[in-house]
Parts: C-alpha cells; structure tokens; sequence
C-alpha cells in the first residue's frame, strides 16, 4: 500500500479510498484524496493534496502514524521531499510525500 502527498493548494475531485484501504489511517490534516487505485495484490495507491506546509505534513506523519499503531520503517527526508515504509498488526506500505513549487 502506497500514499503520495503533494503539499499544494489545489482544486482536486474528492474520492474515497477503496475497501482494503486502513479506514484508521491517519492523513495530514487538509488532506484531499483525488485518485486511489486498487492494484490487487500489489497494493493501494491513494494519492492526496494538501495546502499544509511540507515541515507541517511530515511532523503529522513522523507523529500521527505511530501515535495510531503504523510503526515507521526505513524512511528517509531531503529538502522537498520524504518517505517511509510503515507497518501495523494488520498492513504494511509506505508514505511518500513531494513539496511542490508555489
């Protein structure tokens, strides 16, 4: 299971992620879910924007994930842009986000 965020403001269609998808799955707070793609055994991509600040976003995944039971995994944060694996009792995926310019 996969999660990209894009930190920028932008007028995106909202769409519920699939069945499958951990309904207790903390997303950063403004988070938009525009596209959620079930790719079967290969996993759940669910892709969001958000007007939260990079810094902003990722302390909300550093903090929000483990506080809900998604224990982080091999992660690493550049300048505009980070990501993590996570797992908890019942799945397993990663986290990526993108600062976007403006």
């Amino acid at each position: 299971m996969s999660h990209a965020l894009c930190t920028k403001d932008a007028a995106a269609k909202k769409v519920s992620p699939p069945d499958g998808f951990p309904t207790d799955f903390p997303l950063p707070p403004g988070t938009i879910v525009y596209s959620a793609d079930d790719r079967g055994q290969d996993g759940i991509v669910v892709t969001g924007v958000t007007a939260t600040s990079f810094q902003a976003t990722l302390k909300s995944l550093q903090t929000a994930l483990p506080a809900a039971g998604f224990k982080p995994e091999d992660g690493e944060v550049e300048p505009h842009d980070a990501e993590s694996d996570w797992s908890s009792n019942d799945y397993r995926g990663r986290w990526a986000i993108r600062e976007i310019a403006q």
